[in-house]
């Protein structure tokens, strides 16, 4: 063991060792929660823009109130950009009945911008049938599921 002969060495040498212990254990632990504050913020926005989706979907079925959407999944939704200015597009499907009271599934593509959580509708394809592109609406009337 190694002798001081200053009490004020001992002293500067705690204070140093101490701070070095503090200093890796925060430095350690902040990438980890930066990185799960990242994943939730993205999670969190590829969610509202499931929902955004969704509620559009709705407004060309012929009977909504029998919608049955898949429960949220990251494999439904491609997100391109950054998250506050970002193109989405979402990939899923949908059950509800149709004109004749079958339930049917049909699958949609759906893209919209992103800008700071404000959805603008650019590209809607539901079931084959191209309905919007470039944010030109073509004809909903013309969609019967």
């Amino acid at each position: 063991m190694v002798k001081f002969k200053s009490m004020k060495i001992k002293y500067y040498l705690f204070i140093f060792i101490g701070i070095l212990i503090i200093g890796s254990a925060i430095g350690i632990g902040i990438p980890k929660y930066k990185k799960i504050s990242e994943r939730n913020k993205k999670e969190a926005v590829m969610r509202k823009a499931y929902d955004f989706s969704k509620e559009n979907i709705s407004k060309i079925l012929k009977c909504p109130s029998t919608a049955i959407y898949p429960s949220f999944d990251e494999k439904f939704v491609n997100l391109g950009g950054s998250l506050t200015k970002s193109y989405i597009l979402i990939h899923s499907y949908v059950d509800a009945q149709n004109s004749f009271g079958a339930m049917m599934r049909k699958y949609y593509y759906l893209g919209m911008y992103n800008n700071n959580g404000m959805f603008k509708l650019v590209d809607l394809k539901y079931d084959d049938n191209l309905l919007m592109l470039d944010g030109k609406e073509i004809n909903y009337s013309e969609v019967d599921n």
